[in-house]
């Protein structure tokens, strides 16, 4: 009775596995009774970094956690007891895998058994290679042609699972952030890589860096790790203007900045994109393309109701047109909130997320993503991360940045079917436009270059966002004002504006998609 580590269980090994639910009730017994398995615990404690003799309780938690996750075998010995619900039944003319079998974590068992199959392997077959001494007088039983000779069983190495990354979703000390990532302590190999590939963190770690993963035995990966490391880099610098609550509703709330950065750099790169804005926004999301399009068909139906309100031969009355209107609003806010509250997500890299026992509910990304998984013209996350940056660099506590948008209404009336009724609701707000019309404005704003903004003197809505303390974002709707200032000469608050907003909401909480 063994226990090994998946990627130390060979193909013909696979009958003599127990399935993990059985394995630990049979585990725990035996080290109740302090039986066998004393070789298997020394040789697991090393790895482990405990000392058998002096943390033998820390083993056996530890080795029981590993067998009920599927991380650790049973390997028996039929000639003494027999498996009760093996990984791998003979089914009469092949094998396959046990339905106890199925959730476990080896990603290669399915490999394994294919492997079994084709080498027309039985059960007999098996028993001799595994225990060629074992002859045991018998009878000779008929005589079996064999579709096959079974070729040589070649134990291979595990395959090589290419590097990857986690972006920090909270903030936290570089200790706490690796707590998160290894509930269990790493093994020295796993720590040691974790040291080697992090040289860029600090101390206390806020939301959007980059943490570089990779499995130790992966040695043949090391050109993935220098490009990985290179991005976390760029990443820590992109980052660097902005505070923690910045930050922090950057990750809880990216697609709404994704999409308003990637509507910039639309049309920046496709001047026929200039005549419709709404169309550079809408390309990017479907809640993003939602929200531009329920915020000008509200608009419209609000001005028109509005002056059927005004008009005294209709017969609708202001009670009735401010209930329609709060109609309206209430969709907005349902609109808005499926689009801001839309956190940072990219592919998963399970893989080495099982081979180094990263913690299921934190996200791990593989180095490809890192390469071709933005949005962007170019796709590298690191340009993802600096374009999106840049436009939450702009917002602060009371300024907007947005994108304008093409209504089919003056602007006088879309402020006064808007405001009228609740004129303390539609204060007077500061904002940037980031995508529009007319125009292109160069010089750096607040302390970062804005490669792409344009400014829209002529938008009279514009669908906007900001940061609110506590990493919670605002979401408006503003009418742009004839008071507009387009920023000082020498590269102050380039194409900064006041306006009118119509309709705000808030959204989020500081702990959300801390882990998601």
């Amino acid at each position: 009775m063994r226990l090994k580590r998946w990627h130390e269980i060979r193909d013909i090994d696979l009958p003599y596995v127990e399935s993990s639910f059985f394995a630990v009730s049979k585990v725990e017994a035996l080290l109740g009774s302090h039986g066998a398995l004393h070789s298997d615990l020394e040789r697991l404690g090393s790895a482990w970094g405990f000392s058998f003799m002096g943390d033998g309780t820390k083993v056996h938690q530890r080795l029981l956690e590993e067998v009920k996750r599927g991380t650790l075998y049973l390997l028996l010995d039929p000639r003494f007891e027999r498996p009760f619900s093996p990984v791998a039944q003979w089914t009469g003319s092949q094998w396959r895998l046990s339905s106890s079998a199925l959730w476990q974590a080896d990603p290669s068992l399915e490999a394994k058994i294919a492997r079994l199959n084709a080498q027309a392997l039985t059960p007999d077959d098996l028993r001799k290679a595994r225990w060629p001494s074992d002859a045991r007088a018998s009878p000779a039983p008929a005589p079996r042609i064999p579709e096959t000779i079974p070729e040589p069983i070649v134990e291979e190495p595990p395959p090589p699972i290419k590097p990857g990354f986690h972006i920090v979703r909270l903030s936290g000390t570089r200790e706490q952030v690796k707590q998160r990532l290894f509930p269990y302590t790493p093994t020295p190999d796993v720590e040691a890589m974790f040291e080697r590939l992090n040289g860029h963190l600090g101390d206390y770690l806020l939301p959007g860096e980059v943490v570089v993963l990779a499995d130790p035995a992966s040695r043949e990966c090391r050109e993935d790790e220098e490009y990985l490391m290179a991005e976390a880099r760029r990443i820590q610098d992109a980052l660097y203007p902005l505070g923690e609550d910045q930050r922090q509703t950057l990750m809880n709330h990216w697609q709404a900045y994704e999409d308003i950065a990637l509507s910039g750099e639309a049309m920046d790169a496709d001047a026929s994109a200039l005549s419709n804005t709404s169309t550079a926004l809408g390309a990017t999301s479907a809640a993003g393309s939602r929200a531009v399009s329920e915020v000008r068909q509200a608009i419209e139906e609000i001005d028109r109701l509005y002056r059927q309100a005004m008009d005294p031969h209709n017969p609708m009355t202001r009670t009735q047109f401010f209930a329609q209107r709060e109609q309206r609003f209430k969709r907005l806010g349902v609109v808005m909130n499926n689009w801001v509250n839309a956190p940072l997500r990219l592919p998963r890299h399970t893989e080495l997320k099982s081979r180094i026992n990263i913690e299921a509910r934190q996200q791990l990304h593989s180095v490809d993503t890192a390469r071709t998984g933005g949005k962007f013209r170019i796709p590298t996350i690191s340009e993802a991360i600096t374009k999106t940056a840049i436009v939450s660099k702009l917002t602060s506590i009371g300024s907007f940045v947005g994108v304008g948008l093409d209504v089919v209404a003056t602007q006088a009336t879309i402020e006064q079917a808007c405001s009228e009724g609740r004129e303390r609701e539609c204060t007077r707000t500061k904002y940037v436009e980031y995508g529009g019309l007319l125009g292109r404005a160069g010089g750096a704003a607040a302390g970062v270059a804005l490669s792409g903004l344009k400014l829209n003197i002529d938008s009279k809505v514009c669908l906007a966002v900001a940061v609110v303390p506590h990493g919670r974002i605002a979401c408006a709707v503003v009418s742009a004002g004839s008071g507009a200032i387009a920023g000082e000469k020498m590269g102050g608050q380039v194409g900064e504006k006041f306006g009118a907003g119509l309709f705000t909401r808030i959204y989020g909480e500081s702990n959300n998609h801390g882990s998601n």
